[in-house]
């Protein structure tokens, strides 16, 4: 912790606390997130280093390094001032249509980088979002993403937020990259609606696409939200769309 001097702390989830601080040797504000090894999982935290040191993009969480001391794992990432969507979105509620576009187009452009290095995220949610000096995505949370070599579809355990979970996995069938499509399907609905946790019928593919959503964005979301994951809309195909494509 030498290079470091911590300012305060920013932010407390289940696993780790993160915190501002300032690099001494350049003044360089940066995220310290201070994983206690008494309850470290080691996987988790192995993919949490190697993931955005092997995959680099734009719209992913930069990892400067990481480090031990006495009681922690500490990564250094960059800092996301703007928070999480949690947060930016109570913020700002309801978010104009143009800054939802935009948002979208660009988690699912930082879903492409993962998917095309052959990593599924697994937990894809606005509290896994964040948002930079700018205002432009950032995906981070790494500990559950999954890589796969091959394309092919498996069984894989349950992992993250239920209410993001796609058909496929509610129904432990086999899945692949386009569980992480579903999860930003629910998120779409969840920032035109201003609204989290949207009743719905995962099995059933039952989604309610919120009032007022223009009717050049239903075909979209509804390809995002298709129950057959082979139907489905790609995470590039979605960056890709004529709606977003242009924001």
């Amino acid at each position: 912790m030498d290079k470091y001097r911590c300012i305060k702390e920013i932010g407390v989830g289940v696993h780790a606390t993160v915190n501002l601080a300032v690099t001494l040797s350049c003044d360089h504000l940066v995220a310290l997130k201070m994983i206690p090894l008494s309850t470290a999982d080691p996987c988790c935290v192995r993919r949490e280093i190697e993931l955005p040191i092997r995959i680099r993009h734009a719209n992913l969480m930069k990892l400067y390094e990481a480090f031990f001391t006495d009681a922690h794992i500490v990564l250094v990432t960059e800092l996301c001032p703007n928070g999480d969507l949690v947060a930016y979105t109570k913020a700002r509620a309801p978010l104009p249509l143009p800054v939802i576009q935009k948002l979208v187009r660009q988690i699912a452009t930082g879903l492409a980088a993962l998917h095309a290095g052959r990593v599924i995220h697994c937990d894809i949610k606005p509290a896994n979002i964040f948002l930079d000096y700018n205002e432009n995505i950032k995906i981070g949370d790494y500990g559950y993403c999954i890589a796969r070599m091959r394309d092919e579809r498996r069984r894989r355990p349950i992992r993250g937020n239920a209410r993001y979970h796609a058909p496929e996995l509610i129904l432990d069938e086999p899945s692949d990259f386009k569980i992480d499509v579903w999860a930003l399907g629910i998120v779409f609905c969840e920032l035109l609606a201003n609204a989290a946790h949207l009743p719905h019928f995962v099995v059933r593919g039952a989604i309610d696409i919120p009032e007022h959503t223009p009717a050049a964005l239903h075909d979209l979301i509804a390809g995002m939200l298709e129950p057959e994951p082979e139907h489905r809309l790609s995470s590039a195909e979605v960056a890709a769309h004529p709606t977003l494509a242009s924001l």
